[in-house]
């Protein structure tokens, strides 16, 4: 184990005649190691088979400082299966400070084998470890495998170790600790280590460390997994994915970052970090939401999109059959690349942003090649029926159906006072846009509406008011005054089109539906 909290003074004044003694010899070997991360599809295996690992050092630099201990414990099903130990001679000597931290003497290594003895037998023990097939553990493991791959180097040894730090692990899935030293954590957890500080106790100590948040990255693995499970799409939905993905690997772009996930509403998001692409299935028919500028609008039949939609800045698409999106290809990829740059974008801005844009889309489905593949070989076998136009279009309603009889106490535009004072019509009417809102949602409708008057008469403009108005005129079904005040919205405020436009289609589809009932506002 590391022992940090001691030397760094120690490293800073280190002997005049320690330096002159240790020189950097010509490497002979490559000795490399490299973090992986756990994850849900290499736990198994590091749980069948891994090796924990720990050194003793005479100090923090893994260059001019050597191992005096090195220990190795064989882990197989969660046990103990062999151990490897030893004292190594360093040929510098330790100073009172190390002795006093591992108990390690210069007396005691006196006797000590040679590094070529003891890591020739070390890499025997190690085996497939050394070139990576068993993955290794260790507590702040960087430190011990800096110290293993330089020696190794110096010795002729080539190397490709893959390790798993415990430290960071306990980081991630051990929280509120006072900090993440090995003996806090053992003590945390409830695990003996009799030796602490010397090589092989701290190397089983941390073996039973990463066995136990195996244990608890597993509980946190079926969270998530219930959770990606219940906003997968389903595989008719899965064939549109799959197409979009192939679509966007086609033209040359990475499709590595690409997820999908199903709102509670029902809408399928096609993600890289940001939504680039929205679709819903429906027994009325699928669609998708594109912009009313879209290119390829004239090779769909179309529909208004709700409020919720984005209002009359989109447009519903209706599509039968996956393929049918080529017609869609620039645009789709034109906004996958959007997305992508504003992905690396923000993970490039730091580490903390990085990690939180790799927890948010592990939340979300993915598809492999091979899923992508089996989907659409599917989605070549099915029968489309053709989108019928009438349904579609069904719901559209023209003005020249409807008798629009907006009837209130409005005053006009004209009689409005502070037009041209957006601050004085604010600190006037607000307050009893404020009171309106209150009644409107305690169902006092009318006396909310007329507080709405007074707000609107002494200046007050903004987008709140004319939502509530809205609001409150269809709970009060008078959709004509709804309708009214919609349009006087939208034409002092037109940045508000989009949503309140397709605000308005709903009002005059239910006005149409109440005058076909005889019954006229």
């Amino acid at each position: 184990m590391g022992i940090f909290d001691f030397f760094k003074k120690e490293t800073e004044t280190k002997r005049d005649d320690v330096k002159n003694t240790i020189k950097e010899p010509v490497r002979h070997g490559v000795a490399r190691s490299r973090c992986i991360e756990l994850d849900c599809q290499n736990e198994k295996s590091i749980r069948d088979f891994f090796i924990a690992f720990d050194v003793e050092t005479t100090g923090l630099n893994p260059v001019t400082d050597r191992i005096i201990e090195v220990g190795a414990v064989i882990y197989k099903n969660g046990k103990v299966d062999k151990t490897f130990s030893s004292l190594v001679m360093p040929s510098i000597p330790i100073s009172k400070a190390v002795s006093n931290v591992n108990h390690i003497t210069n007396e005691m290594i006196a006797e000590a084998p040679s590094e070529k003895e003891v890591y020739a037998q070390l890499v025997d023990f190690l085996g497939d470890a050394i070139c990576g097939k068993v993955i290794m553990c260790a507590h702040n493991a960087k430190f011990d495998f800096d110290f293993l791959c330089n020696t190794l180097s110096r010795l002729g040894f080539n190397a490709n170790i893959e390790y798993i730090d415990t430290l960071s692990l306990s980081r991630k899935y051990l929280h509120g600790l006072e900090n993440y030293k090995q003996c806090t954590i053992e003590e945390h957890l409830g695990i003996t280590n009799p030796l602490s500080h010397r090589a092989e106790s701290d190397a089983e100590s941390c073996g039973y460390i990463l066995l136990r948040l195996l244990d608890l990255a597993n509980a946190f693995w079926e969270t998530e997994r219930k959770q990606i499970e219940k906003s997968k799409p389903n595989t008719s939905e899965l064939e549109v994915c799959a197409y979009v993905q192939s679509l966007i690997l086609q033209k040359g772009g990475n499709t590595k970052s690409i997820r999908f996930r199903k709102n509670s509403s029902g809408y399928v998001d096609i993600c890289c970090l940001y939504v680039f692409l929205r679709f819903k299935h429906t027994k009325k028919g699928n669609y998708i939401l594109a912009k009313h500028d879209c290119k390829a609008i004239a090779n769909f039949v179309t529909a208004p999109c709700a409020q919720s939609e984005g209002g009359t800045n989109y447009v519903r698409l209706y599509f039968s059959s996956p393929f049918e999106l080529e017609a869609l290809s620039e645009d789709i990829y034109t906004n996958f690349l959007d997305c992508y740059k504003s992905m690396e974008e923000y993970v490039s801005y730091s580490d903390y942003r990085k990690q939180k844009a790799e927890d948010s889309m592990r939340l979300m489905y993915a598809l492999t090649d091979e899923d992508v593949s089996l989907l659409l070989n599917n989605a070549k076998k099915q029968e489309y029926i053709p989108c019928d136009a009438s349904a579609m279009r069904g719901s559209q309603v023209l003005c020249n159906d409807i008798v629009i009889n907006a009837v209130h106490s409005r005053v006009s535009l004209s009689e409005i006072q502070n037009l041209d004072d957006w601050n004085e019509g604010f600190n006037k009417g607000f307050p009893y846009w404020e009171k309106g809102e209150r009644e409107r949602k305690n169902g006092n409708l009318e006396q909310a509406v007329e507080l709405f008057d007074k707000a609107r008469m002494n200046g007050y403009m903004a987008p709140a008011l004319y939502n509530s108005y809205a609001l409150a005129y269809r709970q009060l079904k008078e959709y004509g005054n709804e309708i009214a005040i919609l349009d006087e919205g939208i034409e002092r405020i037109p940045d508000q089109s989009g949503i309140w436009g397709a605000r308005r289609i709903k009002a005059l589809n239910l006005l149409l539906a109440k005058q076909k009932k005889g019954d006229h506002q």
